[in-house]
């Protein structure tokens, strides 16, 4: 519990030093420099995302990163935690948004960076404002940028594989960016595979699959694509955790 207060407090004042990173990123803007101000955002993502997993006193091993392609693509990962989101932003070597929940754009000072961040916000029960977002993903995706989307559409808290959505892949067969397949283990025990829920460190696996180019993919291997991912990420799941086993086995 104390590391859990701790942690809260951490956060808290960063939060406060956030404020001000906010206020050069603005000026930034005003002046015109765009570049420099492109450069200071994902300098912002970073840090606050590996000061997120390091104050857990989390290890992270990441394995992979050569698939990572240098333009844009969408990334499709399992969702375990809260913790995914600045997993993959501090283990990966590019900016990177998500496709999130309605609910996030209502949290003040965060809405406003993960809206810089390019992170698109969908409301699952209006549909009318899904497909608009959807549309605007893909735009997102077609001016460069990469997205993340979980296709559990929610975290399963636990090391279990949910069902994957089946509008998942539209966003990649609309824009034609590479599909990067990306699993993750262990983030649900630094807070809610937790009884009662509360911070602990973890050892935490990310594991980066080959890039996808649906274009070069058979009419029916794209028919199965969403279910061959999902065996994909399963096995690298089942691979993760043996691996775990392993190395605690005496």
């Amino acid at each position: 519990m104390f590391r859990t207060i701790a942690y809260a407090i951490k956060v808290s004042l960063y939060m406060v030093y956030t404020f001000f990173q906010s206020i050069r990123y603005e000026r930034l803007g005003k002046a015109g420099k765009t570049q420099e101000q492109k450069e200071y955002l994902s300098y912002v993502a970073r840090s606050w995302a590996k000061y997120l997993i390091h104050t857990t006193g989390s290890r992270v091993q990441v394995e992979g990163l050569e698939h990572v392609p240098d333009g844009p693509c969408l990334i499709i990962s399992n969702h375990q935690s809260n913790f995914d989101i600045p997993l993959l932003i501090s283990s990966l070597e590019k900016p990177i948004g998500f496709i999130a929940k309605k609910e996030l754009e209502n949290i003040p000072l965060l809405s406003v960076w993960m809206r810089r961040f390019e992170c698109i916000f969908i409301d699952r029960s209006n549909n009318r404002q899904s497909v608009k977002a959807l549309a605007d993903a893909v735009k997102t995706l077609q001016a460069g940028s990469s997205l993340v989307i979980f296709p559990e559409g929610t975290r399963s808290k636990g090391s279990g594989l949910g069902v994957f959505k089946k509008g998942s892949l539209r966003l990649a067969e609309k824009s034609g960016v590479p599909i990067v397949p990306i699993t993750i283990n262990g983030t649900y025990k630094m807070l809610e595979g937790n009884q009662p829920v509360r911070i602990q460190a973890a050892d935490v696996k990310v594991k980066i699959s080959p890039p996808i180019v649906m274009d070069q993919l058979s009419e029916e291997q794209r028919e199965n694509l969403l279910e061959d991912i999902k065996v994909l990420i399963e096995s690298n799941l089942l691979e993760l955790r043996n691996s775990e086993i392993q190395k605690f086995t005496f």
